[in-house]
């Protein structure tokens, strides 16, 4: 027991440590130790290991038993002729380090027991198949034994090179050596046994200077000068480069093949490159630069799997391609490939021989310059007083104190929608609550929910929007839409900005689409049809609400001054004024000094909407050249 505790922990700083108790343990009387290391001696208890009854009484095998007949069994095996492979085959039962855990039955260690693994199909599409102690044997023996061992199946090596005591080749062919593998274990004609381990694995290859020229006195024969066609198919078959790796699936090689073209042939206009278990085209951006014009690739029985792999293509002008026998056609439903393929190749006219139908689209060059951006679009010029009129009557009754005349504004079986959007919902003070009640919104609601949050009728319609919090809108952010214009239809989309109208509180600013439908009504026109998004404002929109128009010192010379008739007295409107008369006091007054609505409005609030005053103090300012062009801009 002391000798093997005693050689275990002799090292680093607990040596002198353990050193001490090295020396107490080679006379272990059970006594007391010296200096920090002391105990009492233990008065005739020893620590054991008590065994039941039962097993005295049953004739069971010991853990040392079981362990010392497998040890025997290891001399018996290893003193043979196989003694040397020891130490080369530590996995097997037959050399099991003296002393070891008694091993699992199953694919543990090899011999024939437990399931071996399928041989997994390799990206890259070669397969290398190495021999232990192939030395003994020459190249021909060993193949036509392994031919016999796979027969009436024949198998193509590729680049057979002996290394220290064994040897190994290639395979191209998954069918192959899944053969191989399967059949691993080949009797030679001494009979001795060999055993071929296969797996996937590309041949090596130095790219260097070495490599390029033999590519490029591989490729004369396989170039047609008339057609200017390069066919590269199985390259790395050549008969002038079976000592040599010269597979283009090598994203290096690939490389090296193009820069050769590029040097040699750049006036190429068909490349075929069939069966070369390519899976990435990664150089192809380089042909693209330096053959402008290869318009014909054919790629055919090839492993490519990835659409993105096919985004090295977008430089070619190619008109034609062929990518059938790739893995991608078979992941793709017929119309979603040639879709997909089409976004890489724009110009393609032929895929996999077929020719395409003609592509949809617009005739806008990828250089093509966006036309400026409109504060406004408007179909129909004519429309444009009519809009301004309608809108300006609008707004101001919605921002009035008092919505129910905007009865008048909406058509009898009018309809109303509002949606809203806000990431600040949840914070409270913050978000849009106050319109959320009835947001519209179709991904969240069901159908009853979605059907209920439509108002139908014009009463309905006013009534919510009374509900709604009082709000002054900012007419200097508004952006008018007019889509359609028509006798019978008016479609036009209003988006601005708008303030709600809070007592002692802040006013938050609010963003809003409106988008209206408006027939003819009588004489004038109603909305059959409103749709509103609210949502919260931009940092530029709050930077820029409720700016006012700049004050002009001196009218400029080329500004167009109207004539202004005098004013006429109207009946004085001391005391309080109904929103009614407020919307004919800014009609009279945008007639009477043909100023637009906004410009009109403010002069009354001004004069504290006093009629008399409001025209006194237009004409002044009038004479005094002091009201901006924009006030007769309508």
């Amino acid at each position: 027991r002391g000798g093997r505790g005693n050689r275990r922990f002799n090292h680093n700083n607990g040596g002198e440590r353990f050193q001490r108790y090295r020396d107490y343990d080679e006379h272990d009387d059970r006594g007391e130790f010296t200096n920090n290391f002391q105990r009492t001696p233990n008065k005739g208890r020893r620590v054991s290991f008590k065994t039941t009854g039962r097993q005295g009484n049953r004739h069971r095998f010991s853990d040392e038993t079981i362990r010392s007949i497998l040890e025997e069994d290891d001399d018996m095996t290893t003193g043979g002729p196989s003694t040397s492979n020891r130490n080369h085959n530590r996995g097997s039962l037959s050399t099991r380090r003296r002393g070891s855990p008694i091993p699992r039955r199953g694919n543990f260690g090899g011999g024939g027991q437990g399931k071996r693994r399928k041989l997994q199909a390799g990206t890259s599409g070669w397969y290398q198949v190495a021999i232990q102690h192939g030395h003994q044997f020459s190249k021909d023996v060993l193949f036509k034994q392994i031919l016999n061992n796979i027969q009436p199946d024949i198998f193509v090596p590729h680049y057979f090179a002996t290394e220290g005591n064994g040897c190994s080749f290639f395979v191209d062919e998954f069918e192959t050596a899944e053969k191989l593998y399967k059949n691993n274990i080949v009797s030679m004609p001494t009979g001795q046994t060999i055993t071929m381990k296969v797996f996937s694995s590309v041949p090596n290859v130095n790219v260097d200077a070495n490599l390029k020229l033999r590519i490029k006195h591989a490729m004369p024969k396989r170039y047609n000068g008339q057609t200017r066609a390069l066919d590269l198919t199985k390259f790395h078959a050549d008969p002038d480069l079976t000592d040599i790796f010269v597979g283009l699936s090598r994203v290096s090689v690939m490389g090296a093949a193009i820069e050769v073209i590029a040097e040699n042939v750049p006036e190429i206009e068909t490349l075929i490159l069939s069966e070369n278990k390519i899976f990435a085209l990664t150089h192809f951006d380089t042909l693209a630069k330096k053959c402008h014009n290869l318009k014909n690739l054919c790629l055919r029985n090839n492993k490519i799997s990835m659409l993105n792999t096919l985004d090295n293509l977008k430089a070619l002008p190619l008109t034609e391609l062929v990518l059938a026998g790739n893995p991608i056609k078979d992941k793709l439903q017929p119309r979603q490939y040639i879709s997909e393929v089409r976004k890489r190749a724009p110009k393609l006219v032929i895929l996999d021989g077929e020719p395409l139908p003609p592509q949809i689209g617009f005739d806008v060059t990828t250089d093509g310059v966006l036309p400026p951006a409109k504060a406004s679009y408007l179909s129909d010029a004519n429309g444009t007083t009519i809009v301004r009129q309608f809108l300006e009557q609008y707004f101001l009754l919605y921002d009035s104190e008092n919505r129910q005349p905007l009865l008048d504004a909406y058509h009898e079986h009018a309809s109303f929608t509002l949606t809203t959007y806000s990431p600040f919902d949840e914070i409270p003070d913050r978000g849009l609550k106050p319109y959320s009640f009835n947001n519209r919104n179709i991904l969240k609601l069901n159908y009853d929910r979605r059907r209920r949050a439509v108002k139908y009728g014009r009463l309905p319609v006013v009534s919510y929007l009374s509900e709604l919090p009082p709000t002054q809108h900012d007419p200097q952010s508004f952006g008018v839409d007019l889509s359609v214009y028509l006798p019978q239809m008016i479609l036009l989309t209003i988006t601005g900005i708008f303030k709600e109208k809070r007592k002692n509180q802040s006013q938050p600013l609010r963003s809003f689409q409106k988008c209206l439908l408006i027939v003819p009504s009588g004489s004038g026109f109603c909305i059959r049809n409103e749709m509103i998004h609210i949502t919260d404002v931009t940092k530029d929109q709050t930077i820029n609400a409720f700016k006012q128009p700049p004050l002009v010192s001196e009218a400029p010379p080329q500004a167009p001054i109207v004539p202004v008739t005098p004013i006429q007295a109207m009946p004085s409107t001391s005391g309080h004024v109904d929103d009614v008369t407020k919307m004919r006091m800014v009609e009279a007054m945008a007639q009477k000094s043909n100023m637009n609505m906004e410009w009109s409005r403010k002069c009354l609030e001004e004069t504290n909407w006093e009629f008399e005053k409001a025209g006194y103090v237009f004409s002044e300012l009038h004479k005094q050249n002091k009201i901006p062009p924009e006030a007769f801009i309508k």
